[in-house]
């Protein structure tokens, strides 16, 4: 019964991420060509403002408030995820993973440091291995 409410909150989960790249890049045409989108200045206007314009979206579309206490909870200390929010952060790091070993960016030693490093589930490790095991 859930699950299409927490896979809509997944898709979202990035939303700021996404308008504020769109805008940078945008505004930089015009300011500065030959601004990267990989540029420190970048990760941190993101890191600092995407997941509060995320949440702000989802008020201004009037989601319902469950769906938009998920979306606030991903912004804590993952130590004070519910088991909703959990299961999105662990879906996105096995995306993530998934990506990052696909197109070799990362080693598995690689790997297990950074889950280390962002609390990703043991869990969320192997079944990224386990997805790009059965691809391959």
């Amino acid at each position: 019964e859930q699950a299409p409410s927490m896979y809509l909150v997944g898709l979202l989960k990035n939303l700021g991420d996404m308008v504020i790249f769109q805008l940078m890049i945008d505004a930089f045409k015009y300011v500065d060509p030959d601004a990267k989108p990989d540029s420190e200045h970048f990760k941190i206007l993101m890191a600092e403002n995407s997941h509060k314009l995320t949440v702000l979206i989802a008020k201004h579309w009037q989601l319902p408030q469950h769906l938009i206490e998920v979306l606030i909870e991903l912004g804590k200390d993952e130590s004070q995820f519910s088991d909703e929010a959990k299961c999105i952060y662990d879906a996105s790091n096995i995306s993530e993973y998934c990506l990052m070993l696909k197109a070799k960016r990362i080693t598995e030693a690689k790997l297990l440091d950074l889950q280390h490093k962002t609390k990703a589930s043991v869990q969320a490790i192997e079944l990224a291995k386990e997805i790009l095991d059965e691809a391959a």
